[in-house]
Parts: structure tokens; C-alpha cells; sequence
């Protein structure tokens, strides 16, 4: 699967509580990407800075943590 950018940020993580990583891709035009079973469940669109670096923090329900290029830090959560 492609998600038609250079990723410069990766990490993978159980985001659906289903036992099975997803993918959590960031990428130089500062788009994040969620793919999971083979197909994208989320996405978040560029015109930012790159994502420099991405992690998942879970205090009872995931959240994906962002820091771009920029210095700016971002919190999102997967929408179900």
C-alpha cells in the first residue's frame, strides 16, 4: 500500500483495540496516514510542516503524538 508521499515518520500500534498494529505513517508534506488490514482508516491532510517524528500514547484510549519539523507538537486520536 502506498500512501503516495515520502514518509519521513513511522510507528506501529494497536489503535482500534483489536490486537492488530496499525500503521501510523507521517510525511514530508506533513500528512498522517492510518492504515490497518490492508486498506487507510484515517488520515489527517498536509499543508503543514514535515512530520519529524510520530509516537502513540495510551491512557486508557490512544492518542497519536506528533512533533513536525517546525517544532510544533500535536495530539490526534483515531475517530471510530
Amino acid at each position: 500500500m502506498s500512501v503516495r508521499e515520502p514518509i519521513t515518520a513511522a510507528v506501529g500500534a494497536d489503535l482500534t483495540g483489536d490486537d492488530l498494529a496499525e500503521a501510523i505513517v507521517g510525511t514530508r508534506r506533513g500528512s498522517v496516514v492510518v492504515t490497518g488490514a490492508g486498506e487507510i482508516i484515517g488520515r489527517v491532510g498536509g499543508a503543514q510542516a514535515t512530520v519529524a517524528d510520530v509516537c502513540v500514547v495510551d491512557r486508557g484510549e490512544p492518542q497519536i503524538v506528533l512533533v513536525r519539523a517546525d517544532g510544533a507538537v500535536q495530539r490526534l486520536r483515531l475517530v471510530r
